[in-house]
């Protein structure tokens, strides 16, 4: 069975405890409906096989589900719907696959990357600083997300690109009390696979912008200032 109809039968069951009419057909509709498709046939013919494979992430629109419910007679809300995802992500049908609910979970996910995500250029760059990388926070939690988009519910663009203003501090050498704080920018890029289907994050540019200031990299990570991040 493929993850979509695993995810509709999963779904059809929550909703059938408040919706006793509702069939499994029209679940379909409904999620293929908030992944930007008037019709499951429509989704199966373009998108079923990014769904079940090469995507990463999966932004769905819960109004235009509970538009398309309105079609069969049925009035599900808000709550309906946070329900059914939480099903579905308990239940762990999606694998890897990462449902959101909302386009700005994108730049969570760079957030997430630029902390914890393993890159050779991140290396290089601070090498020059210190042989011991440290941590990594951000310097401003203002998101840039390039292009400005108003999501609309229907197709996403080509190509998004998040921008990160943050500071890789790291040690020299061994020493636990002189290192460096690096100032960057840092920008991560997802590409659209599907009408709201999204690949894995990449590490498309970072630099430097600014001087090092001097630091004591882990007693700024054991702080408590609200700035530091593991």
């Amino acid at each position: 069975m493929s993850r979509f109809k695993k995810c509709a039968k999963v779904a059809h069951a929550k909703l059938h405890s408040f919706f006793p009419q509702i069939s499994l057909g029209q679940t379909q509709q409904l999620l293929a409906a908030a992944l930007g498709h008037k019709t499951y046939a429509s989704f199966s013919i373009s998108d079923a096989s990014a769904f079940d494979g090469q995507a990463a992430y999966a932004v769905l629109v819960q109004e235009s589900a509970m538009l398309r419910a309105l079609d069969f007679g049925i009035e599900m809300n808000r709550d309906h719907w946070d329900l059914l995802i939480s099903e579905i992500s308990e239940k762990q049908v999606v694998g890897d696959l990462e449902i959101c609910q909302h386009l700005h979970n994108i730049y969570w996910r760079a957030r997430y990357e630029f902390f914890d995500g393993q890159y050779q250029e991140i290396e290089a760059l601070v090498r020059p600083h210190g042989t011991v990388e440290v941590f990594r926070r951000l310097l401003s939690e203002a998101p840039y997300i390039e292009p400005a988009y108003v999501d609309d519910g229907g197709v996403l663009p080509q190509d998004f690109y998040v921008t990160l203003h943050g500071e890789i501090c790291v040690a020299i050498d061994s020493s636990r009390d002189v290192g460096w704080g690096v100032p960057v920018h840092a920008e991560f890029g997802f590409n659209r696979i599907g009408r709201r289907l999204l690949t894995q994050s990449e590490l498309t540019s970072i630099r430097q912008v600014d001087s090092p200031r001097q630091c004591a990299p882990y007693d700024e990570r054991d702080s408590d200032d609200g700035m530091t991040f593991d």
